[in-house]
């Protein structure tokens, strides 16, 4: 749905803050209710079935809330280009 490849889909999935997530499920239009029971469902297999405070999701949905459909696009739009290619653009960043 988003155009990504699965490196950097995996990627976003094993972050530990999960602001790409909330970028990728607001670019492809998903409501608030799929994209916290995606949330919950990745929260869950990365780390346990062990409970969580409240505070972990709200944050999330706060997040989810400010991000403006518009700049999501633009940013699934950069991360859509070949994974080599912005591996590259970092490289010589670094360089530089």
């Amino acid at each position: 749905m988003s155009g990504l490849g699965v490196k950097i889909i995996w990627r976003v999935i094993r972050e530990k803050n999960d602001e790409g997530l909330a970028v990728i499920s607001r670019a492809i239009g998903l409501e608030k209710s799929q994209f916290s029971t995606m949330f919950l469902l990745i929260l869950q297999a990365n780390s346990g079935p062990k409970a969580r405070s409240t505070s972990i999701l709200n944050t999330m949905l706060n997040l989810y809330d400010r991000i403006k459909p518009d700049n999501a696009k633009a940013a699934v739009k950069y991360w859509q280009r070949d994974y080599h290619y912005q591996e590259a653009q970092m490289l010589l960043q670094d360089a530089c």
